[in-house]
């Protein structure tokens, strides 16, 4: 899921990235709940330390690549991808509440992803790049396009009451109370260092988005390369 979903969202047509994030996330994680799950209980616990590292090694790598992302669907890959990573940390965790709250995320982000994906869309259509150093001045130039953009990736940061960040936090509290932990016999640590992860990733994700609207936000107006090429066609 890591090595494909940013390229994929970046050279995907619109209409099958939403697709693939509002639809095809939400649907393999009921299907790993209800029918892996219950199929192979002893298997899960057994390999649960496996996929906890795993889960940990990729909400590091998104955050550190959403920190210092600037093309704008890479940039919802990688908050997607910490959606999608915390989701199936709580899943595994065979937590009822902690699933309830990942159900919640991948619900949340799905919406979020869809506004941030439609309107960097229409951004590229008019300004034909998604470099946010290409697009800085995007506020002052349209700002509706700015706001809606912002409304989407806000909507896919760890920040409380905004978007999925509700679903997210309720996620990282109840990590711990999934039966999973005793019945693997893992030592309480690995339970703070679960929720640690999965709050420390939210955060440097919304940093990574903070960082991208700075530059949209900013008033020197800079010109697009179609303006650039028109100026030196005239």
């Amino acid at each position: 899921f890591s090595v494909w979903l940013a390229d994929f969202l970046e050279q995907a047509p619109v209409s099958a990235a939403i697709i693939a994030t509002a639809c095809a996330a939400p649907l393999g994680l009921e299907l790993l709940a209800r029918v892996a799950l219950p199929s192979v209980p002893a298997g899960v616990l057994t390999l649960l330390p496996a996929f906890f590292f795993v889960g940990l090694l990729a909400l590091a790598v998104s955050a550190l690549l959403a920190l210092a992302e600037r093309e704008l669907r890479r940039l919802t890959a990688q908050l997607l991808h910490i959606a999608g990573a915390a989701a199936a940390l709580a899943v595994v965790t065979f937590g009822g509440a902690a699933i309830a709250a990942a159900v919640g995320l991948v619900v949340a982000t799905a919406a979020s992803a869809m506004l941030a994906l439609c309107t960097v869309e229409s951004i590229e259509r008019r300004f034909e790049t998604r470099d946010c150093v290409d697009l800085i001045g995007l506020a002052y130039q349209t700002p509706l396009l700015a706001a809606l953009l912002a409304a989407g990736l806000l909507g896919l940061t760890g920040i409380p009451l905004v978007g999925a960040g509700t679903a997210l936090w309720l996620l990282a509290a109840e990590l711990g109370s999934g039966p999973a932990f005793a019945a693997a016999a893992l030592p309480p640590s690995w339970q703070l260092i679960l929720e640690n992860a999965v709050v420390s990733a939210a955060a440097v994700g919304s940093i990574g988005v903070a960082t991208a609207m700075r530059r949209l936000l900013l008033p020197a107006v800079r010109r697009t390369r179609r303006d650039l090429e028109r100026v030196t066609a005239g």
